[in-house]
């Protein structure tokens, strides 16, 4: 939907006696009225609006879409909760960010004046805060947050992305018009946003929110897979002296760092760029039946992709911030980060003396290839087949099975052709064995 501006109005400023954050704000009527159209994904969303509305109930703004919505939240944990008729938050504050859960993919229309933020004074309680960003359009976060760059300990966005000052990271880029951002800060600190850009009067636009993709600054994963954006997760810095070694050797550009739960569920990854970098663990989303994260008080875990050999390795942390004890939230520095080489014997009896996964041959192939495994000790064994979105495609083998080594042979014909992963998991008593390896299908 597009708006019409006109600039250099008279300026009317809006209280706010609710909010702990702010005293008051300022806004520029229009003739006009503003709409801000903020595109909205299924699942959570971080959201917020550089427009003061008209009505500031939240039944009013969100009216057109309370039946998709399963959740809100603000930064102090208060909900607005339609289906249960629970509103706690009551009233819009623009200068806080929300987490919104949907049912569905949706549109957010807020209608009214546009936010003045040269004059719009923030004040950060220590700690986390929830933000709102009141500019019109993007603005890199090393310039729109300067004058408290000092103050700084993390930024974060809905994608897990993170701004780290202190270790020269930055992942976020470009500030959004329609994101919400989550900021951690030594001390109290207050700021404005630097005021907006200002184009030629009577220049009509649409504002689009959380789909856009601005700014690309990090590479994506391409072989570890798991679940984004579950509502909630912690941040590990890996700084260039942590130096991650796999048999004493540094990792090349393209390897990749996977965080696992103690299930061997892949909850985060990052591809080594030979710089400072930041790994996001996500934790279990509490809106889903199945486990698609890490629990809080569960150990993280890691593991190592080599690109050249498109082998994995087990990889033992040490930390010189935090102790890797799961929590949302949660801030880790890793200090070490080593892998090895586990070579896989033989016992006199011909069983393996250790879980292994071996690459399927041929690969790649069509229509048929056969995945090989071995298992040291009796277990519940689970091969499972995933496409590189990490959607389970099929199950192999669901089964208890004695020690050995097991041969699988796999018909894709079923199959379309491309990329795929399948993932070996063994449990035993206390003992909990995953890994996963990618096969290509030709057709």
């Amino acid at each position: 939907m597009k708006s019409g501006y006109t600039f250099s109005p008279p300026s009317v400023t809006y209280s706010n006696v609710t909010s702990n954050q702010i005293t008051n704000y300022t806004a520029t009527p229009q003739t006009t009225l503003l709409t801000h159209e903020i595109l909205l994904i299924k699942g959570w969303n971080m959201i917020s609006s550089f427009v003061i509305p008209l009505n500031s109930k939240l039944d009013s703004i969100f009216n057109n879409i309370k039946s998709n919505i399963v959740l809100l939240k603000d930064g102090s944990g208060s909900v607005f909760w339609p289906s249960l008729g629970i509103d706690q938050i009551v009233e819009w504050n623009v200068y806080s960010g929300y987490q919104i859960y949907l049912k569905n993919p949706d549109t957010l229309k807020i209608i009214g004046h546009l936010t003045k933020p040269e004059t719009t004074s923030y004040s950060l309680q220590k700690g986390w805060n929830l933000i709102s960003y009141i500019r019109k359009s993007p603005m890199n976060i090393d310039s729109a947050l300067s004058t408290i760059k000092a103050n700084i300990t993390i930024v974060k966005d809905n994608n897990g992305n993170v701004y780290w000052p202190k270790f020269n990271i930055n992942q976020i880029g470009l500030m959004r018009p329609g994101q919400g951002y989550q900021i951690n800060v030594i001390q109290q600190s207050t700021f404005n946003y630097p005021a907006n850009d200002q184009p030629s009067a009577n220049i009509n636009f649409t504002f689009r929110g959380l789909t856009d993709n601005l700014y690309n600054v990090t590479s994506e994963p391409v072989h570890f897979r798991f679940v984004k954006n579950t509502g909630n997760n912690a941040t590990v810095g890996i700084p260039l002296s942590a130096q991650p070694l796999v048999d004493n050797t540094p990792l090349e550009v393209g390897d990749e760092i996977g965080a696992f739960t103690p299930a061997g569920l892949c909850v985060g990854a990052v591809v080594w760029e030979n710089k400072n970098t930041a790994l996001t663990v996500w934790g279990d989303d509490e809106m889903t039946p199945e486990v698609d994260g890490i629990k809080p008080g569960e150990p993280i875990n890691y593991k190592i992709w080599k690109k050249s050999t498109d082998v994995e390795y087990q990889a033992t942390a040490t930390y010189s911030l935090g102790n890797g004890i799961y929590q949302p939230n949660a801030i880790f520095i890793l200090s070490t980060l080593n892998a090895k080489s586990t070579a896989v014997g033989i016992s006199d009896a011909g069983l393996p003396n250790a879980f292994i996964l071996f690459q399927n041959y041929p690969n790649p192939f069509n229509p048929t290839t056969t995945i090989k495994y071995g298992i040291p000790i009796k277990a519940h064994v689970k091969l499972e087949i995933y496409n590189t979105l990490g959607q389970k495609i099929e199950t192999l083998i669901n089964a208890v099975q004695e020690p050995g080594f097991y041969l699988i042979n796999l018909d894709a014909s079923h199959l379309s052709g491309g990329v795929y992963f399948y993932r070996l998991t063994a449990i035993s008593e206390n003992k909990i064995f995953s890994a996963s390896k990618k096969l290509t299908i030709l057709k």
